[in-house]
């Protein structure tokens, strides 16, 4: 969910999903590693990281 979430650029998933993992490690270290690699746009990697 979160990769999906992440390419069609829905915060509110994206954070429903970290949220539903309960912040768990190797879901935070999953969703900082595709959005430093995948996303290309600057503000909207800087919007994911400050909801990280």
């Amino acid at each position: 969910a979160i990769g999906i979430a992440l390419e069609t650029r829905r915060i509110d998933i994206f954070e429903k999903s970290v949220k539903e993992a309960n912040h768990s490690p190797e879901m935070l270290a999953y969703a900082f590693k595709i959005t430093m690699q995948l996303l290309q746009n600057r503000k909207f990697r800087t919007v994911v990281l400050r909801t990280l």
